[in-house]
């Protein structure tokens, strides 16, 4: 399950899961769409009949890529803040995803970081307040050692550089968590 709050990820969610639809090669079959529109290998121009901004009026709309079992990859245009996060989690926590992934942007502090550098949390200082009252804030939020191997791959192999060079560019840590009061 991938959560995010940029239009820009879910173009190219919508886009990559359209030409997955058409290889016959991939386990996909149909993208469910914000807004009720259902894509499969027979649409005609998929990408086209998505484009229309409707699903903009829909609250946290969602889009699911569609394997033969009924499996696949949901991505959730979550908006802004801890509160939408804590929020659609709540609602997602029964469905009992095997990984939940935020795709966004975040600030950095250190003076070697740049624009443009990937930063993958390894830990969470939730300093947001929103999951105090279920769960302490000293209590760590882990990240899942499989997940972090796959990225820090999936990184090294979109930016083409080797295992050395890529940790120039890819920062891992501790990642605060803030919200405006």
């Amino acid at each position: 399950m991938l959560f995010t709050n940029y239009t820009r990820y879910v173009d190219e969610f919508v886009s990559w899961g359209c030409s997955q639809i058409l290889d016959p090669d991939s386990p996909y079959i149909a993208l469910s769409c914000a807004g009720g529109i259902w894509i499969t290998a027979e649409t005609e121009a998929p990408e086209q009949a998505i484009s229309d901004l409707a699903w903009k009026k829909h609250q946290m709309p969602a889009w699911h890529l569609i394997t033969h079992d009924g499996k696949g990859i949901t991505l959730i245009n979550i908006g802004v803040g801890p509160a939408n996060a804590k929020t659609i989690c709540d609602h997602l926590a029964v469905l009992r995803p095997d990984v939940w992934l935020m795709i966004g942007h975040c600030g950095g502090l250190r003076e070697s970081q740049a624009i443009g550098d990937y930063v993958l949390a390894h830990a969470y200082l939730r300093d947001d307040h929103v999951l105090d009252a279920v769960l302490p804030p000293d209590i760590p939020i882990p990240s899942i050692a499989e997940v972090q191997r796959a990225l820090y791959d999936a990184t090294k192999q979109v930016s083409g550089m080797p295992g050395e060079e890529v940790k120039q560019r890819l920062r891992t840590g501790t990642v605060v968590t803030t919200d405006d009061p």
